[in-house]
């Protein structure tokens, strides 16, 4: 609570299957966001609910687009408001080729999840382990693996981009240039805001 105090326990995913990677962010109207990795239909999905603090958490929704493999989910606040969740999926098929995209869903100030998730980080390479960080101006900072460029397909780059609210996603930058495995990026706001 505001006031310091723990509250009693909620369940908020009761259901066969296993619930794992759970995730909290508290937005600036003090309401409870959660995000999670759950089988509780059979397959993996990325599930989310919201509540305001104090109050039981409605019913989770599936935010995951229905793909094989949905994982490495990741949220952020930022400063006016809106909850950022991203995450990494299976697409394509045995065919053509599986790859991993990074998905995106904005949630808007306020307001409970109602969008649909986009494609944010596309391509035929693989794009995982997705990071956002949030800034009190309402930008988001996302760092994720990628093995696009040719001459590392073997091993994963990092890459970066920004969001910038009433603007949008930049383009992706690539942030290292070595030829040795990455893994686990983490992106965070200094004091100063940097």
């Amino acid at each position: 609570t505001p006031e310091g105090e723990w509250l009693e326990a909620q369940a908020i995913s009761p259901a066969p299957g296993s619930s794992a990677k759970p995730l909290v962010a508290i937005d600036a109207f003090s309401r409870v966001h959660i995000t999670w990795r759950d089988t509780r239909n059979g397959s993996p999905q990325i599930l989310y609910c919201v509540t305001p603090i104090g109050e039981a958490f409605g019913e989770p929704r599936v935010i995951s687009l229905g793909r094989s493999l949905p994982d490495d989910v990741t949220m952020a606040a930022d400063g006016l408001g809106a909850m950022h969740i991203a995450w990494a999926d299976r697409v394509g098929n045995l065919r053509d080729g599986l790859h991993y995209d990074v998905f995106y869903l904005l949630v808007p100030p306020g307001q409970e999840h109602t969008a649909t998730p986009s494609a944010l980080i596309t391509g035929i390479s693989n794009s995982s382990e997705p990071y956002l960080a949030a800034t009190s101006d309402g930008s988001i900072h996302l760092v994720w693996l990628d093995n696009r460029p040719p001459e590392t397909r073997d091993n994963s780059e990092i890459f970066y981009q920004r969001y910038l609210a009433g603007i949008g996603w930049g383009k992706p930058k690539r942030f290292t240039y070595t030829s040795v495995p990455h893994g686990n990026p983490v992106i965070v706001e200094s004091n100063d805001g940097s």
